[in-house]
């Protein structure tokens, strides 16, 4: 029996998160960072300036924790300073420029190939710049893989998140939907609307964030497709 996109999607979705999951952005996070903070004067709130370091920048992010925290918590800066700088961080982040910097994870395309030939798969991701965004995913040779591109935006990511798959829901209301990602976004999503969700520690949360919560997280992708496949 040969099926078209829409009856692999009438049978089961997978909902998945882009940053962190499907695709590394580590790189343009603390480029990002490490140019504002060598271009801009910056204020500290005493004679103790430790120095950016971007691997310490991201697990300190990875632990829960923000940006701003990281640069009045770790490198001194005065708070008001900080939040300048996250103003900033947050402007640039997206721009194409940065976003040449993006590369798709070492299991990226297995997991892709695998549900793309039995599933339906939708990209929900909360982004800015939404025609950098599809520039990315032609780049990256992934927006093939996707029934649909769903991007919220990222001051209500949770809320525009949650519509999307309400809407996917009434669309397909006999599919099984699973959620993929690694952030606290993925998991409350899941939480409220009743789906399975299976979150990676390998992006912006770490192992010890999700153990914190009692929280089950994987390191790749390679055991989430077994575990999807078991949740059948």
């Amino acid at each position: 029996m040969s099926y078209n996109r829409e009856d692999y999607l009438k049978k089961r979705i997978i909902v998945t998160d882009l940053d962190g999951t499907l695709i590394d952005s580590a790189g343009r996070h603390v480029t990002v960072m490490e140019e504002l903070l060598w271009n801009e004067e910056l204020q500290y709130t005493d004679d103790i300036k430790a120095q950016f370091d971007g691997a310490s920048f991201m697990d300190y992010k990875a632990s829960g924790k923000s940006g701003r925290d990281y640069l009045t918590d770790i490198l001194g800066l005065t708070p008001d300073c900080a939040k300048r700088i996250s103003e900033k961080w947050k402007d640039k982040v997206e721009q194409d420029i940065y976003l040449s910097e993006d590369k798709l994870y070492a299991d990226s395309i297995n997991f892709l190939n695998t549900f793309f030939s039995e599933c339906g798969v939708v990209f929900l991701t909360a982004r800015r710049n939404r025609g950098g965004l599809e520039g990315e995913l032609k780049r990256l040779n992934i927006l093939g893989f996707a029934d649909y591109v769903i991007v919220a935006d990222p001051a209500k990511a949770a809320a525009d998140k949650e519509k999307a798959v309400t809407v996917l829901k009434k669309e397909y209301p006999d599919a099984e939907i699973f959620i993929v990602g690694d952030t606290e976004n993925e998991f409350e999503l899941a939480a409220k609307t009743g789906y399975k969700a299976f979150i990676l520690n390998r992006g912006f949360r770490n192992r010890a964030f999700w153990e914190a919560k009692n929280v089950k997280s994987y390191d790749g992708l390679d055991a989430v497709i077994k575990d999807i496949r078991r949740a059948k």
